[in-house]
């Protein structure tokens, strides 16, 4: 697996040099494009990239905290041999993509490494507490899950009211037959604006769940890759999302079935209210070595009121003809109708919407097996938007 993509990464033996390179990368590169198409774009005028930059350039330490039982190893990148950096620590996200990544790999002082053993189960899930406290902070975790290992990990993201950047780098290597499912519940303050790249490759067999609770914050750009490279392998992701004011949620999930017989799902849906914003883009994309693919995209959002907006973009990028694809897009505000449905038992106006979000959320909620994660996801979820019930 750490060869697939050796032409675009960067040949380095320790951390150290890993930093020096992608540090003469950042003067060279562009911010990433906050523009989609004709009409389609983010505004993040009044936020400062090159301030972000020079405020990370500050930061000395990691404030990222991960638990995890025996026999899970968790280390740095430091300690790691040349041959592991060279086989994981660029295999995914690349320093050259742009100026945000090149810094973040240039000036994070620390690569959490977490490694689930071949043929693990592990009991209790992983868990991971990411609080960002400084005016900028990035974090950057990479995961290695052996042959037959099985994990939960839960993560949860916030931030105090002094943060204005968080970013955060996720690089997750699933080795055959490996399965894990990954939940992460963000909660940052209002005034934060947080960039995430989530990437994972798949070997065969493996499978990974992907749930992600995303509610605060004043701007989340959210980029999550999954490659079905081994195969049979499988992909599964949940994006719940709940906002309202002035947020913006800028997503974009991709799934890339690179191996035969593969299956990937992406499903997402939120609430927004107030001035909330989202685009939201998805695209499958299936090579010409992966026949009997099966690819299922879908995207539902529920505006609360006339001045929430939501621009969904899906693509199908198909180079088999034995394949199975579908995507779907949904986009309304609660109908007068099921109001009237609901008033009519006796509820009054703003308990009948709450009931109708609670119904809209909560749905996907019900496909976690966890329902201490339910409970948790449904408080975060309902600070914005409305509540949540299942």
């Amino acid at each position: 697996m750490g060869e697939r993509m050796a032409a675009t990464k960067i040949s380095a033996n320790t951390q150290e040099e890993l930093q020096r390179i992608a540090a003469e990368l950042v003067p060279t590169l562009e911010m990433p494009s906050l523009v989609y198409g004709q009409g389609m774009y983010i505004n993040l005028a009044s936020f400062d990239f090159e301030k972000t930059i020079g405020l990370l350039r500050e930061q000395k330490a990691s404030f990222l905290k991960i638990e995890a039982d025996s026999p899970v190893i968790i280390s740095t990148l430091r300690e790691q041999s040349p041959a592991f950096i060279q086989q994981y620590a660029t295999a995914l996200i690349f320093p050259a993509e742009n100026k945000l990544i090149a810094a973040q790999y240039a000036f994070v002082p620390t690569v959490h490494v977490v490694i689930v053993p071949r043929g693990v189960v592990v009991a209790k899930p992983i868990v991971i507490e990411n609080t960002a406290i400084l005016p900028a902070q990035a974090e950057s975790i990479l995961f290695v899950f052996e042959e037959g290992a099985t994990a939960t990990v839960i993560e949860r993201q916030t931030s105090s009211s002094a943060n204005q950047f968080g970013s955060q780098m996720i690089q997750i290597h699933l080795h055959p037959q490996a399965h894990v499912r990954y939940y992460t519940i963000q909660d940052h303050a209002d005034f934060t604006h947080t960039f995430i790249t989530k990437r994972a490759v798949l070997d065969h067999d493996a499978s990974l769940t992907w749930i992600d609770a995303l509610a605060g914050g004043k701007f989340t750009q959210f980029a999550l890759k999954n490659i079905l490279q081994g195969e049979g392998a499988t992909a599964t992701t949940y994006t719940l999302y709940s906002g309202d004011g002035g947020q913006i949620f800028d997503l974009n999930t991709e799934t890339m079935h690179q191996g035969k017989h593969t299956k990937g799902m992406m499903k997402a849906r939120g609430v927004l209210d107030g001035h909330a914003k989202t685009v939201y883009r998805r695209t499958v994309s299936i090579s010409p070595s992966s026949p009997g693919a099966i690819a299922q995209q879908k995207s539902e959002t529920l505006l609360m009121g006339e001045h929430a907006s939501c621009d969904a973009v899906p693509v199908l990028d198909v180079h088999h003809h034995d394949v199975v694809c579908s995507h779907g897009a949904a986009l309304g505000q609660i109908s007068e109708e099921s109001l009237f449905y609901v008033m009519s038992r006796g509820l009054d106006l703003a308990t009948a919407k709450r009931i109708i979000i609670e119904g809209f959320l909560g749905e996907y909620l019900r496909e976690m097996s966890e329902i201490y994660l339910q409970n948790e996801i449904k408080t975060v979820l309902s600070k914005r938007g409305g509540s949540v019930e299942n």
